[in-house]
């Protein structure tokens, strides 16, 4: 039977040694690290059954609390860390299970404008603060739990924080690393993608878009993915508890990737192939201002002036000939791109 991730949390009757981690847990694990603890920093460490009064909690965590898989999972840690120079929304929690395993789980990207701006660095910054920081937590608990196996994850920008820290963190604590989980997030420019470090942590990675995917397949590249099952339209496919997962723990995938996914590969590709970092700065300068000029507080709460704001400024406020050029040539490559039947 094929849950959504709330009720397969919930209803998760065998413990981690009858049977060992899959990627539905990892799924849950990402999930739940949305949740922000209220906890005293000095004596943090709880189970998640004990979690309910530190936190409001999500439907997957209370799903957790009350199951015999995840309830005496300990919450062993969680720091959050939000910038607005340079750009940063980055939090990370620890898990322990099956008295020697962490999962380190990385949030994915919030409601807050620094958050999404921060996303469009990756496409010009080769190591952002948040990847840093998820290098050092990796480091960290590795050394602070020597006899653990290590498990590190995370949905939409804490997939892809996740896989760069499992990929640059030391050498070591990398080959205690068993498995990367990546749930539909972004990829890395090809200076990145082509380190012997990243093609190294890429063979125990498993990465999961759902199969009309778009934030996953931007500068994916080459690498393997796996289409997985989710029920809404497009863009809410992205959103994690729309994905379904199999009783026993592994997630329903489907037979491949729709057109959709595939094009926003490949014009992805071909767009930064050409671009310079100059101009992809300037995609991501521009992208700044006109979320400031919008007045946007919350992304995902969008008021019709807000979108009206952000059209504004991109056809009449931005003036200069080089940015109103670059933005005329952006406009056609996406029309083309994906509008063009050839673009399979």
């Amino acid at each position: 039977m094929k849950r959504r991730i709330a009720s397969y949390a919930k209803h998760a009757q065998e413990t981690f040694s009858e049977r060992p981690l899959t990627a539905g847990d990892a799924l849950v694990f990402s999930s739940v690290s949305y949740v922000e603890f209220i906890v005293n920093e000095d004596v943090f460490t709880f189970k998640i059954s004990e979690s309910l009064d530190k936190t409001l909690g999500n439907a997957a965590l209370l799903g957790c609390a009350v199951s015999r898989r995840f309830s005496d999972v300990n919450v062993l840690f969680q720091k959050t860390v939000f910038l607005q120079k340079p750009h940063c929304q980055f939090s990370v929690t620890v898990f322990e299970f099956d008295e020697k395993k962490l999962f380190i789980a990385f949030k994915g990207t919030d409601e807050s404008v620094t958050g999404w701006l921060e996303d469009f660095d990756i496409i010009h910054e080769k190591k952002l603060l948040s990847h840093e920081l998820g290098i050092e937590i990796v480091n960290e608990f590795a050394r602070r739990y020597p006899d653990h196996k290590l498990y590190v994850g995370g949905h939409s920008k804490g997939g892809h924080v996740a896989t760069y820290a499992a990929a640059f963190c030391d050498e070591e604590i990398k080959n205690r690393i068993e498995k990367v989980y990546c749930f539909d997030g972004p990829g890395f420019l090809p200076e990145i993608r082509h380190t012997p470090e990243y093609a190294q942590v890429l063979k125990k990675t498993e990465k999961y878009v759902p199969a009309p995917s778009f934030i996953g397949m931007i500068l994916t590249g080459p690498d393997p993915v796996i289409p997985a099952s989710s029920f809404g339209f497009w863009m809410q496919k992205h959103d994690h508890f729309s994905w379904y997962i199999q009783d026993n723990g592994e997630m329903v995938v489907l037979k491949k990737l729709r057109p959709i996914a595939l094009k926003t590969k490949k014009v992805f590709q071909k767009i930064i192939s050409v671009l310079s970092w100059e101009e992809r700065k300037m995609f991501a300068d521009i992208a700044e201002r006109t979320l400031v000029y919008a007045e946007i507080d919350n992304i995902y709460a969008m008021r019709p002036r807000s979108v009206h704001r952000i059209f504004h400024y991109l056809l009449l406020r931005v003036t200069d000939p080089v940015e109103k050029k670059f933005l005329k040539w952006l406009r056609r490559e996406f029309f083309i791109g994906f509008l063009s039947p050839f673009c399979k």
